[in-house]
């Protein structure tokens, strides 16, 4: 798989889901702050004046508001290491499997700089547990649980494992005019 279709995957990720680990219990969706998540991505880049690209993987995130950091792990569908970004709201580092670096002061840039999107990074941890930030439109399903959220051009749409109004998403739907990405979570963990 080519460096490109695992750095898009690092900013936006068929399919049987796994259960919490044994004896693990998730807090209530509103009281999720940190949280460390694994699972699935499917990712497609759909360019008018060129071939669809394909990329397919797996996906470890950590997330740390209170320090205002996050960490992606991407691999392969077999758990090779393809890449890695630690990120906060000032600076972003991607680590590539060949150890090559590259980091800049804005997230959103050096994604950018490398694949040639303008890719939400500093959103996701807040569209994952469906939490608008100011332009961005919410909408909710009969549980009371986002549904699906509008942040122009992207739209993400959100999938549960039941009907509990607390619980936390399964599969994210986030599209763009040229890009789809799904991300089957897995696991979701929070201290």
């Amino acid at each position: 798989m080519r460096i490109f279709g695992a750095l898009l995957a690092l900013t936006l990720g068929a399919c049987s889901s796994l259960p919490p680990a044994p004896g693990a219990s998730l807090p209530a969706r509103s009281s999720v702050q940190d949280f460390t998540l694994e699972g699935r991505f499917a990712l497609q880049i759909k360019r008018a004046e060129a071939p669809s690209e394909k990329a397919a993987g797996r996906v470890y995130w950590q997330h740390d508001r209170a320090g205002g950091a996050d960490r992606l792990r991407l691999s392969t569908p077999l758990g090779s290491g393809l890449a890695e970004v630690h990120f906060d709201k000032n600076r972003a580092v991607l680590t590539t499997a060949d150890r090559q670096q590259r980091s800049s002061e804005d997230p959103a840039r050096l994604l950018q700089d490398a694949t040639g999107y303008p890719l939400p990074l500093t959103q996701l941890p807040h569209w994952l547990l469906g939490r608008p930030q100011a332009g961005e439109t919410l909408e909710l399903d009969e549980q009371a649980r986002p549904s699906r959220l509008i942040s122009p051009p992207w739209r993400v749409a959100y999938r549960y494992p039941d009907t509990s109004p607390d619980a936390l998403p399964q599969r994210l739907d986030i599209t763009h005019p040229e890009i789809e990405l799904r991300l089957f979570i897995e696991q979701w963990q929070s201290p």
